[in-house]
């Protein structure tokens, strides 16, 4: 049983926990990095990274959030069923050609 049971569906946790679990790690990321007891650890100085860093952090986070738009309707046309592949296994007419598994441990085959 896990919490969110009987509120969000596993397809929809598994479409937008992975893009919540992006953010909350690169907050803590920015957060660590930016500390002042830390700065002795960083691998570039700042002004090295501001000369590296060519993209401004505005147009980095609109990247991300188009991608990971893309990435939350992907997964839920794959997770919903939409593509004509799920119709046609459901169907049947994949199964000729579709190799199933067999597990002894679960009596699944």
């Amino acid at each position: 049983m896990v919490p969110w049971e009987g509120y969000v569906s596993d397809e929809t946790m598994g479409t937008f926990a992975p893009i919540a679990l992006y953010w909350v790690y690169a907050g803590g990321y920015q957060l660590v990095l930016h500390r002042r007891p830390l700065e002795r650890y960083r691998l570039h100085t700042r002004a090295e990274e501001e000369e590296k860093n060519l993209v401004a952090l505005p147009a980095v986070v609109r990247g991300v959030l188009l991608q990971q738009l893309v990435q939350a309707i992907v997964a839920m046309i794959l997770f919903m069923g939409w593509i004509p592949i799920s119709r046609r296994r459901r169907s049947g007419l994949a199964s000729s050609t579709t190799k199933t598994a067999s597990c002894s441990c679960c009596k699944i085959s």
